[in-house]
């Protein structure tokens, strides 16, 4: 007769790397890190800009609600941050501003063992996806980048440009 074993198996625990803190004393020491008072400053409105948008709850609820949430759970909230970021019209570089300051402190909640999982596996940064003349027409007033662009090609700019990298003698004309 064969004799039956059964194994037990212990579930093993996540360790934090640091003792377990609020989420709002997460939030004052991860921005305490930073030196320069304007960055404490527009991380704190990125972070209470999700909270708000999200959650439509003030920081303090809204991150222990998003805190308390699975990794997947979270993906997909910040996922809907980042399509709301997108409908309201925001330029790629803000978007990943606003991502960048909720993924660095996700990674500190982690370390402070108050979250065991990772976002930034889910979330990618938005891609700008512009022309370098499209770029000027969008930081220039519309009659503007339009007047510059035409009268740098009237004025062959560019050619001289092409024929000085080629090593042509081309006379360029230096402003002091």
């Amino acid at each position: 007769m064969a004799r039956k074993t059964t194994a037990i198996v212990k579930a093993r625990e996540a360790k934090a790397i640091a003792t377990t803190i609020s989420p709002d004393e997460a939030l004052s020491e991860w921005l305490a890190e930073h030196r320069s008072p304007n960055t404490r400053v527009a991380y704190y409105r990125d972070l209470v800009d999700f909270c708000r948008t999200v959650f439509n709850a003030e920081p303090e609820r809204a991150l222990r609600r998003f805190f308390s949430l699975d990794e997947v759970a979270a993906g997909i909230k910040v996922t809907q941050f980042k399509q709301m970021l997108r409908e309201r019209g925001l330029s790629p570089a803000s978007i990943n501003r606003k991502l960048s300051a909720l993924r660095a402190f996700i990674d500190h909640a982690r370390r402070r063992g108050i979250v065991h999982w990772r976002i930034k596996d889910l979330i990618r940064g938005e891609k700008q996806r512009t022309d370098p003349k499209e770029r000027i027409r969008l930081r220039l007033p519309a009659t503007t980048a339009d007047g510059l662009i035409e009268a740098l090609q009237r004025s062959n700019f560019f050619r001289a440009l092409t024929c000085h990298f080629r090593r042509r003698p081309f006379p360029l004309i230096y402003a002091h």
